[in-house]
């Protein structure tokens, strides 16, 4: 059984990291203002540090798609912690419907 709660985390953290990350994607775009500006501060912080502009480039767009990785993996976390959280929550109620244990005595060892 607990492997069934494995491959839903597994799951649903690769499924909820690839929503976040297109929906993260889709507002970059190299023709949007900020993310020009942001694109081209990173790859004049390249250039300072003496690599060409094509190398630059490449590492700033590089850079650009590990921290939208980042936060979708970020996201994607959250999103698993609250689905988690309702599923906890709701299992609740059910503790009102178990039995107590009846008293068994324990023999201890070595007695």
């Amino acid at each position: 059984m607990p492997t069934i709660g494995i491959a839903f985390v597994t799951t649903m953290l690769a499924r909820r990291r690839a929503y976040h990350t297109a929906v993260l994607t889709s507002h970059i775009s190299q023709y949007a203002s900020t993310s020009a500006s942001y694109l081209e501060s990173l790859r004049a912080a390249f250039i300072a540090r003496g690599a060409d502009a094509v190398t630059a480039a490449q590492r700033a767009y590089a850079a650009a798609a590990g921290l939208v990785a980042r936060q979708a993996a970020t996201l994607s976390f959250i999103d698993l912690f609250w689905i988690l959280a309702m599923f906890f929550l709701a299992m609740i109620p059910l503790l009102f419907f178990m039995k107590r244990p009846e008293h068994v005595e324990v023999a201890m060892a070595g007695e």
